[in-house]
């Protein structure tokens, strides 16, 4: 116990009284989890060379990494080169303005995973998690939709067709949880566009218009790199393996499974989504982040 307290002690000095060295100590750190294990001499090094640079010369421009600021909140104000544009117009998007969702003044991702280290599973959400759109409305996802399909009025059926299948849902199985294919169906009824055909359409937009979220996929590799299970439990129309295919045209690979609400007829808000994770998965729930 005393060890640990001298050590504790040390840590403090050197590491966390200063919050630069802090950070950038413990992201590299972090990122070469290896490293640390097998060569500790260049990272006692590297500590000192952050203690000189910002507790003796005093400098506040980072050292290791390009920017500190930049890797601390969850929104990525980096759009990839083609986002806000329509494919092949050059466009700007409908509704284009923000991402949908973003946080700033988060803690760096390498201390947040720290709190994740001690669970046997990690979950994410995809929307607003791991991945962003480019655009403020999902209804303006039909209109780009219908623009590949050659239907001006796209945006109203596509709208009509996902509440008359969850409708349709509600009434045959007791549950409003429905497929892309079951909204399809009934695009195909009204329009005559083949299902397949317009689900292809649909998904084809969701991946021009979809991106990593910087600071979620920064967390994602650490945690990867830790070896840790990774899974994905979403709420959405979407299957598990056009969640996965959209996953990975953002750049995440390694997931160990994707569990999509539309495919368990249950969703995350009642809790029956979550008692199936951990019924299929076979862990205690304190295991389980």
């Amino acid at each position: 116990m005393l060890k640990n307290r001298i050590k504790d002690y040390i840590y403090d000095f050197l590491v966390r009284k200063n919050k630069s060295v802090q950070y950038e100590y413990e992201r590299y750190v972090m990122e070469h989890i290896e490293e640390h294990h097998t060569c500790r001499k260049k990272h006692w090094r590297i500590l000192w060379q952050l203690t000189l640079h910002y507790r003796i010369k005093k400098e506040t421009k980072p050292l290791l990494y390009s920017s500190i600021a930049d890797n601390q909140s969850v929104g990525n104000s980096m759009l990839r080169k083609n986002e806000g544009k329509r494919a092949g117009k050059g466009e700007p998007l409908p509704e284009m303005g923000k991402a949908e969702s973003y946080c700033t003044n988060q803690i760096p991702p390498h201390q947040f995973v720290k709190k994740l280290l001690n669970y046997d599973v990690v979950s994410f959400d995809v929307f607003d998690t791991l991945i962003l759109r480019n655009i403020s409305e999902m209804k303006s996802v039909y209109t780009l939709v219908g623009e590949r399909l050659d239907c001006l009025s796209f945006q109203r059926i596509r709208l009509r067709a996902q509440g008359e299948a969850r409708r349709h849902m509600q009434e045959t199985y007791g549950s409003n949880e429905m497929t892309l294919e079951d909204i399809y169906k009934i695009v195909e009824r009204k329009t005559g566009i083949p299902v397949q055909t317009g689900m292809d359409a649909e998904m084809g937009v969701e991946k021009d218009i979809c991106f990593a979220n910087t600071y979620m996929k920064r967390v994602f590799d650490i945690l990867r790199s830790f070896g840790k299970k990774i899974i994905v439990v979403s709420d959405t129309y979407m299957s598990a393996e056009q969640i996965k295919e959209l996953l990975e045209h953002c750049g995440y690979s390694g997931l160990e499974k994707v569990y999509a609400s539309s495919e368990y007829r249950c969703g995350k808000h009642s809790g029956e989504l979550y008692r199936a994770v951990l019924e299929e998965q076979g862990f205690p729930g304190r295991s389980f982040m």
